[in-house]
């Protein structure tokens, strides 16, 4: 109840928790609620951010909680630290901001801080600051120690196991570790860059492999893409002489000396993505002599790496898209259809084909369906199936009119008489 207006406060309060990691050495979530409970006026709900770090606010709760602030229901904010809430200074600073723009109290239970006072505002900037210089700096220690494992070639970094290898557990330099060695599939990967490289075609490649019943490292169908990944992979190749000649002309980061591509083992390659859709530059590719054993010659390697280049320069053009895409299943495989544009002449033709026969070779539906006739079928049967709802809907409210005139004119009548 304000005591000032009567009006029932409606508010709550909220404990904001959240722990990166789970490590014997940090305080739990539930800990910190318990140092956070004493805090509050008993009326409170839990914003916990288990496994979320510190370094944004791109976290599922705390982006609800900003979320509840701006719709007035949080009256103050309680955390066990003020790292808790954010590490990044400039973040931190815009949620103080927020939380004076909306009348939010924010306490922190093993702090004492007057953010309401000049001084106190600034130490806990300070604070922050700190905060998030200890960030950076583990940042910093973790980006290093994992740069200088990559470096040795010794250890498997985790991430996705080559096709034709198998993770296996070992002592390296009395330290256990994970390494790779050749696995089932090892003549598979061997019998696909020789087929890549006598002139068989992506897709032929895969529509064998999908029909020998062969599967991905993930258990899945092949496709062109998967299959062009797997012979870009580097791991297999034989780190000899002629690969270092071909990775120092483009100007990988090799950290070995050339006399060290005897041919003996395979390569690695770090860093050689910044995320999921962009490319690092070579030179920041980190490249380095492994300890497994090779499974590819050097040769077959570097003559797939050209061949992809060139097909990929020779296969740009802007792709015809439909409003049927992904829409048109095939009734026997139930991949969908795709487009295909065939050339007759001087004219071009685009017709539905089924993409598990087309992509994938697991099919036998060899229709060719004519792309402007289906298209024009739909269009003509979406045409009138909203006209006739329109005219439906149209005599459906003129009934109901007319009754209401009726009802009107039977009132008026009765009237008079």
């Amino acid at each position: 109840m304000d005591k000032l207006t009567g009006e029932v406060d409606c508010k709550i309060d909220a404990i904001y928790g959240r722990q990166s990691i789970d490590k014997k050495d940090s305080v739990s979530t539930e800990a910190q609620v318990d140092y956070c409970i004493p805090f509050t006026t008993g009326n409170y709900e839990l914003y916990i951010d288990k496994g979320w770090s510190g370094k944004n606010t791109d976290r599922p709760k705390m982006q609800q909680l900003i979320a509840d602030i701006k719709k007035h229901k949080i009256k103050k904010i309680i955390v066990y630290r003020l790292d808790r809430i954010s590490r990044n200074i400039v973040d931190f600073g815009n949620l103080l901001t927020l939380f004076d723009e909306y009348g939010v109290q924010f306490v922190s239970s093993t702090e004492n801080f007057d953010t309401s006072t000049p001084m106190g505002r600034a130490m806990v900037y300070i604070v922050m600051v700190f905060a998030q210089l200890e960030r950076e700096t583990i940042a910093t220690r973790i980006s290093d120690n994992y740069k200088f494992r990559c470096s040795s070639g010794k250890y498997f970094m985790g991430g996705g196991v080559p096709f034709g290898y198998e993770v296996q557990k070992t002592i390296v330099d009395g330290k256990k570790a994970s390494v790779i060695v050749p696995g089932e599939k090892a003549e598979i990967l061997k019998e696909i860059f020789d087929k890549y490289s006598c002139g068989y075609s992506l897709n032929q490649i895969v529509h064998a492999l999908n029909q020998d019943g062969e599967k991905t490292s993930l258990g899945n169908l092949w496709s062109s893409n998967t299959l062009r990944r797997v012979l870009q992979n580097i791991t297999p190749c034989v780190a000899d002489q002629r690969l270092y000649e071909y990775l120092n002309a483009y100007g990988y980061n090799i950290t070995n000396d050339p006399e060290d591509f005897d041919g003996k083992n395979g390569m690695c390659l770090f860093f050689k993505t910044k995320n999921r859709r962009e490319q690092n530059d070579v030179k920041d590719q980190i490249a380095v002599i492994g300890i497994h054993e090779p499974l590819i010659e050097s040769d077959k390697f570097i003559k797939a790496q050209l061949l992809l280049e060139n097909n990929n320069v020779a296969t740009k053009k802007p792709s015809k898209k439909s409003f049927l895409a992904g829409l048109l299943k095939c009734g026997e495989c139930k991949y969908s259809f795709g487009l295909k544009t065939l050339k007759r002449g001087n004219k071009k033709y685009s017709y539905y084909v089924c993409r598990g026969r087309m992509s994938r070779g697991i099919c036998d539906n060899g229709l060719y369906i004519r792309a402007s006739e289906l298209e024009g079928d739909v269009v003509l049967k979406c045409t009138s199936y909203i006209k006739n709802k329109i005219n439906k809907d149209v005599r459906k409210t003129h009934k109901i009119n007319h009754k209401s005139n009726t009802d009107d004119i039977a009132i008026l009548e009765k009237q008079i008489e």
